[in-house]
């Protein structure tokens, strides 16, 4: 164009730039670099998902902290017998032993829960630090009725309000108690204790319908969650109301 100004020739325009761009010869000589082009982009898009699922997974160390933590906390009773007092000894050599046998303590793993121990409870979070367009807030884990990633975000839903939070899932996961959570996919985790039900969806796939801040929200569960989810859900409904 530049070569010819400032005499321009429609015709020429028109066979050189028009015509000739559809013919095999133009396709072959760009054919090379749009596959090229192509490839790279691909590889580039592969490369993008693999970071963003490796960061939103659970590492091998995470992995058996979550299993140990599940089976460190199983549902135990602690019933104390007391037995009488022997008879008053006769001799002070006699007493000695007598004063150890005054009561002792048993454990049940296969009763359900009745004893809350304080101990086991404190190792979670009961707050966080939520930020919204009308400021922050500190929100009360179990008022919390989902996390969810977005875009490489992290938020939370609350009855207050949607707010975003600074830990990601993976952290969440470990801080959060395993008996009220359950991490339903890679980019969401429910409170169970607001959990309205699940059904089948379709593909293996199922909805998973929780409370909101304005309507129920439908979340999608893929189905290879589907068992430790149901174990999940059936140590939730097995607590006492009290600590729901």
């Amino acid at each position: 164009m530049l070569r010819e100004f400032p005499h321009y020739s429609f015709n020429r325009y028109l066979d050189l730039y028009i015509l000739h761009g559809f013919t095999i010869e133009t396709y072959l000589l760009y054919l090379p670099f749009i596959i090229i082009l192509g490839y790279i982009l691909l590889n580039v898009s592969l490369v993008r998902d693999f970071l963003q699922i490796n960061a939103l997974t659970p590492t091998h160390s995470q992995k058996q902290a979550i299993a140990l933590r599940r089976h460190s906390s199983p549902a135990a009773t602690v019933i104390k017998e007391t037995i009488a007092p022997p008879a008053p000894p006769k001799s002070f050599a006699e007493a000695v032993p007598a004063a150890e046998s005054e009561s002792f303590t048993t454990f049940s793993i296969n009763t359900p829960i009745t004893v809350n121990s304080p101990a086991s409870a404190d190792k979670y979070i009961k707050f966080i630090d939520g930020k919204a367009t009308t400021g922050e807030a500190f929100l009360r884990i179990d008022d919390c009725y989902f996390f969810e990633t977005v875009e490489e975000k992290y938020f939370v839903e609350h009855p207050k309000g949607r707010f975003q939070v600074s830990k990601p899932l993976s952290v969440l996961e470990l801080e959060l108690d395993p008996i009220h959570f359950f991490r339903i996919h890679r980019s969401c985790i429910i409170n169970m204790n607001h959990l309205n039900s699940y059904t089948y969806w379709e593909k293996g796939k199922y909805l998973v319908y929780v409370k909101g801040t304005n309507q129920a929200r439908e979340l999608v569960m893929p189905r290879t969650r589907l068992d430790a989810f149901k174990k999940s859900l059936s140590e939730n409904r097995s607590l006492p109301s009290k600590q729901l």
